[in-house]
């Protein structure tokens, strides 16, 4: 045999090994594609058999817990979503739930869900929508009075503060939410909570003087967690918070406080040693 026959021999043996190769990979390829379909199917089943649940076996759930709780947040987002329904003059509930789900699809908005603390559990859960970025909300509404006024200055600062202390937390065991209760039913605008460590009470006052009565939730809930940072408005506003629990707290401008925690996602961070 020739050296024109050896490379003839040679290239027909290296095509059907690649087309054997090609066949495999169609062959894994149809796998993934039809276990995609079935995972979509069995999600879907999901999807209709908790709609049956929740629809027709309340009673039969009643002495379990976990179930009355997912239960209770589903009633709360449909009575959201009732009062957003209203105020749009009509809108079915249906539709505003969609637009939700879509919003927080294409991440223009965030849900803030409320968290378990003091040992209570959260049964009607309401969460909290931010906009994922305050010039949208402000380029929406067009009002050019909302950087002189300080409720709607609030609103944008702990937007753009729950934004990036969610960003920070996003690959690491915790979840960001917010805390509503005790016996006045106060809030704290964010709450990091941990698995077995103590959690992180953010509470943002823009606002000039940014008081902290000894009956806020964050003043009384402080002793409990692991930090307890207050988010001010001035650059003089800084420094430590003497709480009457005797738990301090530390007080931080929101400028401050979000070029370090951006500091800190880009370089890391090691903690208090």
């Amino acid at each position: 045999m020739g050296i024109f026959d050896d490379v003839v021999v040679n290239a027909k043996s290296a095509a059907e090994a690649v087309g054997r190769k090609a066949g495999q990979l169609v062959d894994v390829s149809k796998l993934r594609i039809g276990a995609a379909e079935v995972n979509a199917e069995i999600t879907k089943r999901y999807e209709t058999l908790g709609q049956y649940v929740y629809e027709n076996c309340r009673e039969l759930t009643a002495a379990d817990p976990e179930a009355v709780g997912k239960m209770a947040e589903i009633d709360e987002l449909k009575a959201q979503a009732t009062a957003i329904a209203k105020e749009l003059n009509g809108v079915s509930r249906p539709t505003v739930e969609n637009y939700i789900q879509y919003l927080e699809s294409a991440n223009l908005i965030y849900q803030s869900w409320p968290v378990d603390m003091a040992g209570k559990r959260v049964l009607k859960a309401r969460p909290k929508i931010y906009i994922a970025d305050a010039a949208i909300r402000n380029a929406v509404l067009m009002d050019d009075s909302l950087l002189t006024d300080p409720v709607e200055m609030g609103k944008i600062v702990e937007t753009a503060v729950y934004k990036h202390v969610a960003a920070f937390y996003y690959q690491q065991a915790a979840s960001v939410g917010y805390y509503r209760g005790g016996r006045k039913n106060k809030e704290i605008d964010i709450v990091v909570e941990y698995p077995n460590t103590g959690n992180i009470l953010i509470e943002v006052k823009y606002r000039e003087g940014a008081p902290i009565p000894d009956d806020d939730a964050i003043a009384e809930l402080c002793g409990e967690a692991s930090a307890a940072i207050v988010v001010t408005k001035t650059a003089s506003d800084f420094g430590v918070h003497h709480t009457k629990s005797g738990k301090d707290m530390l007080r931080i401008p929101a400028f401050a406080f979000l070029y370090l925690l951006g500091h800190a996602e880009k370089h890391g961070y090691r903690g208090i040693e």
